[in-house]
Order: C-alpha cells, then sequence, then structure tokens
C-alpha cells in the first residue's frame, strides 16, 4: 500500500480522458509450466499496441482450484507506520473465527531494511501451526547505504527463501513491494528506491533458483499497485523483457494491491471497478509474455473508512466481482487489507482498514467476509 491518493487522483483522470480500452486479436500460448494452461478474455489500453499488440483469449476455461481467502493480521500499514498488534493468541481466535474451517492464508510482510529473523519465525510458525498457509512479501525497502545494491537484495532474498522454503506451508513469495510506483511512500511501495525493478526481476529469478534447489513447490512471483493500466502494464513487459526467459519460468503469479474508490478513485461502482481491474491485470500479464499459467493473487484490497457500513457495503461487491470472475481472468487468492484497525479512535482515515476495532470488537464488514469465505464463491 502506498501514499499515492494524490498520485492516483492525477493519473486516473489523465487515463481517463487520454486513453481507451480495445480488444485485439487472438494469441495462443505454449505454457511453460507442467500444469494445464488457463486462457482468459482479457482487454487492455491502446497505447501498449504500437510495440506490441494486445491480443485476448477467444474462450475462457475454468480453473481447477478454488480462490483461496486470506487476510493481513496486522494492526499497522504503510500511511501510519508500525503499531502494536494485539495479542497473537488472540488474532489466531479472531481468524478462526473468520475462515468457518475453510482454507485460509495470512499475508505477511518483511523488508531488507527491517527484517527481523526472530519475529518472523515465531509467527510463521504461530499461523501455520493452526493449520494456515503463508504468503511472505519480501519487500526490497534497502538498508541504509545499500539502496541500489540489487546483488544484495538478492542474496537477502534467497536467505528468506532458504530458510523457509522448507515448510510447505509458506505457499507464495512476493519479491518486492508495489515497484512500479515509482512516485509513492517508500515506506509503503519499492518504487521510489534506485534500480527497484532489476531488484525485483532479479529477486524472482533468485528466489526461484533457490526453491528448485530444496526442492520446494512454493510459488514465487511478484506485486503491483493497480494505478493506471497502461503503466502496469507497461511495467511488467519491462520487467519481462528485463528478465529474459528465466524470469519467466520464475513467475507463477501476479499480486496486485487494489483499493477501489481510493487507489484507484475509478467510477464509485466497486463490483465493476473491481472487475476492470482484474481484466485489465489479465490482459497486462498476457502482453508481457508470461505464461498463460500464471495466476492472478490479490494480495491487498480494502477500504479504510471509519464509517462501519460505507466499508461493509463496498467490501461485499468487490469479493462478489472476484469470485464471478476468477475462472475467466484466473484469480487463484483473494487477502483483505486488513484483519485490525491501527487506531479506532483516530481521525486519520488510514487507521480504519480493519474488520476488527482495536479493542478486537467486530465491524459490521467482519461479518459480511466470513459470509463470504462460507460461500467459497459459490454462485
Amino acid at each position: 500500500m502506498a501514499s499515492r491518493q494524490i498520485a492516483a487522483l492525477e493519473t486516473v483522470a489523465v487515463s481517463t480522458l487520454r486513453y481507451r480500452l480495445v480488444v485485439t486479436g487472438v494469441l495462443v500460448f505454449v505454457a511453460l509450466s507442467p500444469f494445464q494452461p488457463f486462457a482468459w478474455t482479457s482487454a487492455s489500453d491502446d497505447r501498449l499496441a504500437p510495440e506490441q499488440p494486445m491480443m485476448t483469449m477467444s474462450k475462457a476455461v475454468a480453473r481447477q482450484e478454488a480462490v483461496v481467502f486470506g487476510v493481513y493480521p496486522e494492526a499497522g500499514n504503510g500511511e501510519v507506520g508500525n503499531v502494536t498488534s494485539p495479542g497473537h493468541a488472540l488474532v489466531l481466535d479472531a481468524i478462526d473465527e473468520l475462515r468457518v474451517n475453510q482454507p485460509f492464508d495470512v499475508h505477511l510482510y518483511t523488508a531488507w531494511s527491517w527484517h527481523n529473523t526472530g519475529e518472523l519465525d515465531a509467527k510463521i510458525n504461530s499461523y501455520t501451526s493452526a493449520g494456515l498457509t503463508i504468503t511472505l512479501t519480501i519487500k526490497y525497502s534497502p538498508p541504509p547505504g545499500h539502496n541500489g545494491d540489487v546483488k544484495g537484495y538478492t542474496k537477502f532474498v534467497q536467505t528468506i527463501v532458504r530458510r523457509y522454503g522448507a515448510n510447505p506451508a509458506v505457499k507464495r513469495y512476493v519479491i518486492g513491494n508495489e515497484a512500479n510506483v515509482t512516485w509513492g511512500d517508500p515506506g509503503s511501495s519499492d518504487g521510489p528506491f534506485k534500480d527497484a525493478s532489476r531488484a525485483v526481476v532479479e529477486g524472482v529469478v533468485a528466489a526461484h533458483q533457490q526453491l528448485k534447489k530444496m526442492p520446494s513447490s512454493a510459488e514465487v512471483g511478484t506485486s503491483i499497485a493497480i494505478t493506471d493500466s497502461a503503466q502496469d502494464a507497461a511495467f511488467l513487459r519491462n520487467a519481462t523483457k528485463r528478465g529474459g526467459l528465466s524470469f519467466i519460468q520464475a513467475v507463477s503469479f501476479i499480486g496486485i494491491n487494489v483499493y477501489p474508490g481510493l487507489w484507484p478513485v475509478g467510477t464509485n461502482d466497486p463490483y465493476a471497478d473491481m472487475a476492470t481491474h482484474l481484466r485489465t491485470t489479465r490482459a497486462a500479464i498476457s502482453n508481457a509474455g508470461l505464461k498463460p499459467s500464471v495466476s492472478i493473487a490479490v494480495l491487498e484490497n480494502g477500504f479504510p473508512t471509519a464509517d462501519d457500513a460505507e466499508q461493509a457495503a463496498r467490501l461485499t461487491p468487490m469479493v462478489k466481482a472476484v469470485c464471478d470472475l476468477a475462472s475467466e481472468v484466473g484469480v487463484s487468492s483473494y487477502s483483505w487489507f486488513g484483519l485490525v484497525d491501527a487506531n479506532s479512535g483516530s481521525d486519520n482515515r488510514f487507521a480504519h482498514f480493519g474488520l476488527l476495532r482495536s479493542d478486537l470488537s467486530q465491524r459490521p464488514s467482519f461479518d459480511r467476509y466470513r459470509e463470504l469465505i462460507a460461500a467459497a464463491c459459490a454462485t
């Protein structure tokens, strides 16, 4: 998540005025994955056309796996900084109630600049012992004196993957966080740091190679913040060009951080906006030349507000859009950001992401999300 509301407003306004979505052609991909490839219908911005025309699949193929739901379990975020979260046992109790006996994933973060091995060990051991799986984002966020030290970051990535790769419950490694947001807050997004894109590409390859050595079935990918469809697509296309076949073979998913109504502002129709962002992400994945089997992982989706009714009203259509389009665009997972408010008494809207208030009392959105998880995207 990045401090990008002003920049996003400007970007979306420009995009709305200047660009239109187009659907062109048909492109047949040969999957590099041993798993059955999927075909997705998609559309993209026509600014991509001069370099590499956007292609679409004529027929969608249903995914074989259900969408795995999850949550970011902490109270702090990139807008308010580090916040002490509630006791771990209380968090686990809340997650257990939320998941209603469904498979459930916890999205954790670490970063090169503030990694704490003992703390991360304790969290991963606790969550996985409770039967939960882990998606781990490894932010670039270089420590002082290492801005642009791509080699140092790849070594850090390898160290993390080597430490947790043998744990089968650590399912996904997200290399970098929002490296496409070059104008963002470096406390949230990796984009402002020197050579962030190269760090992500080389980090993805390094993580994949490390997992192959172990061996491990964990997946590797990276994340983008949804900003402008053409810019986001260009970021993925450039990453693929930079990394070549090694990068293409390494990527199993592309994660998106998306907050309709805020980042980007959109149309104020949460369902339609989420559907648009999912389809343009699929188009961007296809246009970048990534494998057809590469899935979309909704790593962050939420709506920070102290208005309980507004948050619950937005949660439902956003999750329903993910469920409705999961087969069409290839969504493999969805995670709400986040479980607990940073400070329910604050006037800062970004202190109110949670399904729970600071005292762990449930907001209406907690029940809404629990009901949707229980339905497991059933139509």
